[in-house]
């Protein structure tokens, strides 16, 4: 059992004894399906429910009931508090660098932005739109510079979200206004996959020209 397993059992042997404790918490965690060291906030009603099953069913006295139950529900919340911070300390350390200098890296990049997507929540359909507008990115970097990185990254501020990051060092785009307005196209398409990516995300935002060359980041929002 996990930590909060543990404690909750702790809890309850004090009112019915660590066999009775160790069963309501185990049938209360089964029927639920859930984990004390992984609970979501929405989740810890549905987890005290049945743990209240199992109080009423061993413990007859309605004070200590309630007084038990009360401490229950404090390290509910405790623990769905520290489930959460887990989780998005967990969601701000991922990051991925993927070098971008031929085909394959496009596909790498592209399964990269989904994956994440897919652990930050976002529908299917979300997915696809994100991982679209990475392809047009990573294949602008192929066609036109030959090298250059993909960061994928999940971010917090000013929302939870997918934030990614296409860089190269090539000489820049000396028509950038036109080629976001739509009305430039070169023989080979150029212009196309900046102005794909910038309709398909929430943020959009080019810094080209110098040498530090290209760096186009794009986000993508859960809510």
């Amino acid at each position: 059992m996990d930590e909060g397993s543990q404690q909750a059992i702790e809890i309850l042997k004090e009112y019915v004894g660590i066999i009775f404790a160790r069963c309501i918490v185990k049938l209360s965690l089964s029927r639920s399906g859930l984990s004390f060291d992984s609970l979501g906030s929405t989740e810890e009603s549905r987890l005290l429910g049945e743990l209240d099953v199992g109080l009423r069913n061993y413990i007859r006295c309605p004070d200590k009931r309630q007084e038990c139950r009360g401490r229950l529900l404090t390290l509910l919340r405790r623990s769905s508090e520290k489930a959460t911070s887990a989780k998005d300390a967990q969601l701000n350390a991922q990051s991925t660098t993927i070098p971008i200098t031929e085909e394959s890296d496009i596909v790498r990049a592209r399964m990269a932005g989904r994956t994440l997507c897919r652990e930050l929540g976002f529908p299917v359909s979300i997915q696809i739109r994100v991982a679209t507008a990475i392809s047009e990115l990573a294949r602008n970097i192929v066609q036109y510079v030959g090298r250059g990185t993909i960061v994928v990254k999940s971010i917090r501020q000013p929302k939870l979200g997918i934030e990614v990051t296409a860089h190269d060092n090539g000489p820049g785009i000396s028509n950038l206004s036109t080629v976001l307005q739509g009305q430039y196209q070169s023989q080979s398409g150029m212009g196309l996959g900046l102005l794909g990516a910038k309709r398909l995300m929430d943020f959009f935002d080019v810094q080209t020209g110098g040498p530090q060359g290209t760096t186009v980041t794009i986000r993508k929002y859960v809510n």
